[in-house]
């Protein structure tokens, strides 16, 4: 869509910013976080989208940091890479309705727009946004398109399974790898026992991680080797 991001606000840079409950005091600023680089190679959103990665990141991990404060690193990582990774902030930014003010060109590209664009938008608003109204404010807006994190992270935890996605890679080599999710100490009782899990990959060590639940020592340990992967 080609729109005109001025000094001044228009109705549809207006309309932007009842969709993500932020007003900007730059509409240039927000001009540029929608902005692919098939439009401009200097002028687009790749460094938003940088800054924002990590700002995102750091205002997720410290909203499952006080909802679970019984959970171990290792669960509240694979409930954080649940709810960054690109399939669910695709479609985050797809229920914002984010699409339609993509500055997009698909002939300069080679196709149409991809779910990654979307990601990468989301990423970069929150850049955008940090960079004119500081943490607190970004983390107030952030926290308003998510909702309630709790029922997001059970829904995305159906859709993200770090173990089923280390099965498809091991499958995918040639020859198959082979996949050994080790019990290496298991100690404590009832809710406080913990469960220490290695994860071998075609002989080699790729993940360990630690919980109060076997199934999560797993995922964590899976999720680990998935970054090491990568």
């Amino acid at each position: 869509m080609n729109f005109f991001f001025g000094q001044k606000p228009t109705p549809c840079v207006k309309a932007i910013q009842q969709a993500l409950g932020y007003r900007f005091k730059s509409p240039l600023l927000l001009g540029k976080a929608l902005t692919h680089p098939s439009i401009s190679a200097e002028t687009n959103y790749e460094r938003l989208e940088f800054l924002g990665d990590a700002i995102l990141s750091t205002i997720l991990a410290d909203a499952l940091f006080q909802l679970f404060p019984d959970k171990s690193e290792g669960e509240l990582t694979v409930y954080k890479s649940s709810l960054v990774n690109g399939k669910f902030l695709a479609a985050l930014a797809e229920k914002m309705n984010i699409r339609p003010w993509i500055r997009f060109n698909a002939q300069v590209s080679g196709g149409p727009m991809s779910s990654s664009v979307l990601e990468d938008v989301l990423e970069s608003l929150v850049g955008a946004i940090f960079l004119e109204a500081g943490f607190k404010t970004t983390q107030r807006v952030v926290l308003s398109w998510f909702g309630n994190i709790k029922l997001h992270v059970e829904s995305a935890l159906q859709e993200y399974n770090p173990k089923g996605r280390v099965q498809e890679y091991a499958q995918s080599q040639s020859p198959i790898w082979s996949i050994d999710y080790r019990l290496v100490r298991e100690e404590g009782e009832g809710s406080q026992k913990i469960f220490e899990v290695e994860l071998w990959l075609q002989g080699k060590l790729y993940g360990q991680a630690c919980s109060h639940s076997k199934k999560r020592a797993q995922e964590a340990a899976a999720q680990e080797a998935l970054r090491k992967l990568s």
